[in-house]
């Protein structure tokens, strides 16, 4: 009984153990999903991990089997020769390795550094474009919502507009043309509001698989703040560093051609030979050197072909920064644009729309304005909304983009 009692205390003490971690989880997934959480999250893709582990462990592979000499070769012979005076059988063993030119090994080692540079530049690269769809998913979905809000807004200013006008029908104020008018309207504005929804909750799902965790609401600002990107460095965009490794690897190849351009292909041999015959034994060692002759060699040209793909890549470099360089002015410029003209927009709506559909509403009341008038006067409003979050939208775009530019 005593047991028994021991074992429920136990199970009492590690029960909250394994459910708080649980509940912290599910705390996690239930806040707003910001910009900055989902950077984090795509950073902690188990796939992306798993892909640079293994490349971390291949490089070293890579590093550690650069620059070594080549296994020698055990080379064993035997030969029988028949005579007059008797049989003749020679063994002979040989161990032979080939002679690389001196600094050789330091090369492949810088070889073997560009050419995992270039891998890890290639994974950063994987990996910017994974955030970069995610980012802007992202934005769509908050630009959905921002424009499902307005949309709810709007509907409620027109279910409340709609009451209104059938309270006056009934009255004899107003004429069925109006109300049905009103009813029309609100069922565009609903159709158009239920599209947005729709959108949302498909991003917001695409969102959710991505991540492998759930979104319940978005926590972003559309609108950018670019103050930061008005000097940049041009030299942190990773296809730029990804051409300059190239180019680096391009001259350690030069290098290796230029110190094999006259070195024949050398192999020293060292190795011990036995004749016996049918009343003596002769037995000695040897000493072995192999040279190639250049006879139908190609290392010139080996040689000419590594010059011409260095001078290539420093070209296609150059070509590629001109390239970016006008990329980077023209989003510059468009980010300028799109915000001047979402604080147009938004100015407009906070400093003439709202004290106007104000100003509206009373006159509607008081008779001095038509329904019309005022369905006009909250379409502008919503036109107003809709050019500020659009606006809003290509500045966030060209803002992300620059940001990808600029290996952000």
């Amino acid at each position: 009984m005593m047991r028994l009692k021991h074992v429920l205390i136990l199970l009492c003490l590690l029960v909250p153990l394994n459910v708080a971690p649980l509940n912290v989880a599910f705390a996690d997934s239930a806040l707003p999903l910001s910009e900055e959480a989902l950077i984090r999250y795509a950073q902690q893709n188990p796939h992306l991990i798993e892909i640079q582990q293994n490349q971390q462990q291949a490089a070293q592979t890579q590093l550690n089997q650069a620059g070594r000499w080549a296994d020698p070769r055990l080379e064993i012979t035997q030969e029988r020769t028949s005579r007059s005076a008797g049989n003749q059988q020679e063994t002979s063993v040989w161990l032979k390795q080939d002679l690389k030119p001196w600094g050789m090994s330091g090369i492949e080692k810088q070889l073997a550094q560009e050419q995992n540079q270039i891998q890890t530049f290639g994974l950063n690269l994987a990996q910017q474009n994974w955030t970069l769809g995610l980012r802007r998913l992202f934005y769509q979905a908050h630009l959905a919502e921002q424009h499902h809000q307005v949309l709810a807004h709007y509907h409620q200013q027109l279910s409340a507009m709609a009451l209104r006008v059938e309270q006056r029908w009934q009255l004899g104020d107003a004429s069925k043309l109006d109300l049905l008018r009103m009813q029309t309207e609100l069922g565009a504005i609903e159709a158009e509001k239920l599209a947005f929804y729709g959108a949302l909750q498909a991003y917001k799902q695409s969102l959710s698989s991505l991540l492998d965790r759930p979104v319940v609401s978005i926590d972003a600002q559309l609108l950018p703040d670019a103050h930061n990107l008005e000097t940049f460095d041009i030299e942190q965009n990773l296809n730029l560093q990804l051409m300059t490794t190239q180019t680096n690897l391009n001259l350690a190849h030069q290098q290796a051609a230029a110190k094999q351009l006259y070195w024949p292909d050398f192999r020293l041999g060292v190795g011990y030979s036995q004749i016996s015959e049918a009343r003596e034994k002769v037995e000695g060692f040897k000493l072995g050197l192999e040279m190639s002759l250049p006879l139908f060699s190609r290392k010139q040209e080996a040689l000419i072909l590594a010059q011409t793909q260095v001078i290539n890549a420093q070209a296609e470099r150059q070509l590629q920064q001109q390239t970016l360089q006008a990329e980077l002015s023209q989003h510059l410029a468009s980010l300028h644009q799109q915000q001047a003209q979402a604080q147009i927009w938004q100015s407009l709506i906070k400093q003439q729309n709202q004290p106007m559909v104000t100003m509206a509403q009373a006159s509607y009341q008081a008779g001095e304005l038509s329904m019309i008038e005022l369905l006009d006067v909250y379409r502008a409003q919503l036109t107003h909304h809709k050019n500020y979050l659009n606006s809003a939208f290509k500045a966030r775009e060209h803002y992300i983009h620059l940001q990808y530019l600029l290996g952000d």
